[in-house]
């Protein structure tokens, strides 16, 4: 009998296998079964890795790996210059504010981008404005300028070095200014004399002013007040007793001996040296004398009481007592003598008072006289 071998025959054709995958410069590749090294050049590597498969057969895995470069970005660069001053960068000398890039390739045929901040400083200029007397100096801020005589300004300049080292100036204005100057003269000249002032001569009382200018260019007021003086006159009067000297009020009259009214004049220079003209009413009086004794007789020989040289006070009182203190008689800045009567009466012989005030020379006489009947 027959026997029938069947065989079912599978002819399995070889494995292959592409892998694409990419790599950075620098790096190896160990995936997939692979070991590839370092690479240090950018580019295509192909490399075959030979297997067999769980049928026993042939299998190829192909490997297409790529190199390729990580591009760097470097630390940015700061820079600081100063205008007028340039920095070389990528080949040229960049001399303006602003932001710059450069790219470099490396040994492996690989970007490096290099990034510059530049920055352009202008120079620091600072106004500075300030005030002096002339005749002062000025050591402010940093500047140093001597003692200025002329009124004015000035401008001077400082120059410094900023932070970044570049020119830093102090642009200064200074104004030289006047310290106004017045003088004050008090003059007084006599009548028809003059004062020269201003290049013209004064002859009246007033405030006057001139400005003048100093070597400085500074104003210099001069004020005068000027007075005008006109001559001294006035009038004193004044008593003296007859017979005595009179030294008073600037007089030194020697003794009269007759009674009155006279007339002196003092003519002097005052402190100004004017003419200075005073008058003295002098009058001339006698003490006053009344009488002892009166006989009212009728004979015309001591018929009334008097007081001698009584004629002289303006202003005098007299009163006439009788023993008792009775007053008889009263008279107020006239006199008339006394005849002896009271009311009408003929009064007895015997001694009677009398008090006398004189109110010009503030004096009182008191005393007393006798009544005699014959």
């Amino acid at each position: 009998m027959d026997s029938i071998l069947t065989l079912n025959l599978t002819v399995h054709p070889l494995d292959t296998l592409i892998l694409s995958d990419t790599i950075l410069v620098e790096n190896g590749y160990t995936q997939n079964g692979f070991n590839i090294p370092v690479q240090f050049v950018t580019g295509q590597l192909t490399d075959t890795l030979h297997l067999q498969s769980q049928y026993h057969c042939d299998s190829t895995v192909i490997l297409n790996l790529e190199i390729i470069c990580e591009n760097k970005e470097m630390p940015q660069v700061d820079e600081d210059i100063c205008e007028g001053e340039f920095y070389f960068f990528k080949g040229v000398n960049q001399i303006s504010t602003g932001i710059y890039r450069d790219t470099l390739q490396t040994i492996y045929g690989c970007d490096s981008i290099l990034t510059l901040n530049l920055t352009v400083h202008q120079p620091d200029v600072t106004p500075l404005y300030d005030t002096i007397w002339v005749g002062d100096s000025y050591t402010e801020n940093g500047f140093t300028i001597p003692v200025q005589y002329i009124a004015g300004t000035k401008l001077d300049t400082l120059f410094l070095k900023n932070v970044f080292g570049c020119d830093s100036l102090v642009l200064l204005t200074l104004k030289i200014a006047c310290e106004m100057d017045e003088t004050i003269l008090n003059e007084t000249i006599c009548q028809n004399d003059s004062y020269f002032f201003k290049n013209e001569y004064l002859s009246e009382s007033g405030t006057y002013r001139d400005t003048l200018l100093s070597f400085s260019k500074c104003d210099s007021i001069v004020t005068l007040f000027l007075t005008v003086k006109p001559p001294y006159e006035n009038t004193l009067t004044d008593r003296v007793p007859v017979n005595e000297i009179y030294s008073a009020n600037g007089f030194s009259i020697q003794p009269v001996s007759a009674v009155g009214t006279f007339t002196y004049e003092n003519n002097e220079v005052d402190v100004f040296g004017c003419d200075s003209v005073t008058t003295l009413l002098l009058t001339v009086y006698a003490e006053i004398k009344p009488d002892e004794f009166f006989t009212p007789n009728g004979d015309g020989v001591n018929d009334v009481w008097k007081i001698k040289n009584i004629e002289f006070f303006d202003v005098a009182t007299v009163d006439i007592y009788d023993r008792f203190g009775k007053l008889l008689i009263h008279h107020t800045n006239s006199f008339e003598p006394w005849d002896g009567t009271y009311l009408g009466s003929l009064m007895p012989s015997t001694d009677y008072w009398y008090v006398i005030t004189l109110k010009m020379v503030e004096k009182i006489y008191t005393g007393h006289f006798t009544l005699l009947r014959r």
